[in-house]
């Protein structure tokens, strides 16, 4: 019998993309979890919170393993950070203690480069063609990712950011990825931005509004060469967010970046309320 918070023996056939890398961003502070008052928040990394699942009661970044893995991804790297607030040591730790059959590899910054220079960091050391980028702390369903990853080879797109036209209850930045319903290339992403929605739609009535659900999909030559790119035009010497900066400056500067709709929610768990509505229920 499986102890609170083991993780489950992968008793099935894995079936791998070798030539697909996936990331998960494993380096944030869980900053709204840690200021919660329950005291199993303060004191327990974000990501390593243990939720109720189809599986039993896990870790957040267990569900995204396990769920990875059932998938047949298994070229995972974990993008952890030094500062001692996120706690690099022990996600790492806690990871290889839970699946030592698994290869799974870190890419730790050693100093802040927010989640889209993370990922500019592991696309240097890795020799993929491809990355699936993740977040660590969402109810994401996994099992769309090889229909995605179809789409995205089939429209020989470059990067594809999934999204979804059903965010659920208490969903956060809902409707603020544009896009052109025709072919499903992104219009605008307000991440961030304090543009009204309405006020664009009420001057592009093609758009459709969607919500993002973190995912992304990426081939790893774009995405160096784009990102040196940004480097180059802004004075930004540190932190790089990947939703707020990065993708949209591509958009803005008429880069086509895919969109593929899930069609479901998949709650992300990064507050008290919304970790206590969709994990703790």
């Amino acid at each position: 019998m499986r102890k609170e918070g083991e993780t489950e023996p992968l008793l099935h056939e894995i079936v791998t993309n070798g030539d697909v890398e996936v990331f998960i961003l494993a380096g944030g502070k869980g900053s709204k979890l840690r200021n919660s008052d329950k005291l199993e928040l303060q004191n327990t990394p974000k990501i390593l919170v243990v939720i109720n699942t189809h599986r039993g009661r896990i870790t957040m970044l267990d569900n995204v393993i396990l769920g990875l893995v059932e998938g047949g991804f298994c070229e995972i790297t974990l993008l952890t950070s030094n500062d001692p607030e996120a706690y690099g040591d022990l996600i790492e730790s806690h990871t290889l203690r839970a699946y030592p059959d698994l290869s799974i590899n870190f890419s730790r910054e050693d100093r802040p480069l927010g989640t889209a220079g993370a990922v500019y960091k592991a696309f240097s050391n890795k020799p993929g063609e491809t990355a699936i980028i993740t977040p660590s702390d969402t109810l994401f369903p996994f099992g769309v990712l090889q229909n995605v990853l179809s789409e995205h080879k089939k429209k020989q797109s470059e990067l594809t950011w999934l999204v979804t036209t059903n965010p659920g209850l208490n969903a956060q930045n809902t409707g603020r990825i544009l896009v052109n319903p025709k072919n499903g290339v992104i219009f605008h992403a307000l991440e961030g931005e304090e543009i009204s929605v309405d006020q664009v739609i009420e001057q592009n009535q093609h758009l459709l509004p969607t919500t993002s659900v973190g995912v992304i999909i990426a081939n790893r030559d774009f995405y160096v060469s784009k990102y040196e790119e940004f480097l180059n035009h802004h004075t930004v010497n540190s932190v790089v967010d990947l939703y707020r900066h990065f993708i949209p400056w591509l958009v803005l500067r008429g880069e086509t970046v895919y969109s593929y709709d899930i069609r479901q929610p998949a709650p992300d768990l990064g507050t008290p309320d919304r970790l206590e509505q969709f994990g703790w229920r």
